[in-house]
């Protein structure tokens, strides 16, 4: 084994990517709700009939 990776950094690069996760999951999230907001409210504007 010629070098070993620092402990620190790892931990430093396995947070930072967690708080990459979980701001993708804030967006995602907000991002659904907006959608399900936008559904309801233009529900009985179109003809859907499908249903």
């Amino acid at each position: 084994m010629t070098h070993l990776p620092d402990a620190t950094a790892i931990s430093g690069v396995v947070d930072l990517l967690g708080g990459v996760l979980q701001l993708a999951a804030a967006v995602v999230t907000l991002l659904a709700a907006v959608s399900v907001r936008g559904r309801r409210s233009g529900r009985g504007e179109r003809g859907e009939d499908d249903a």
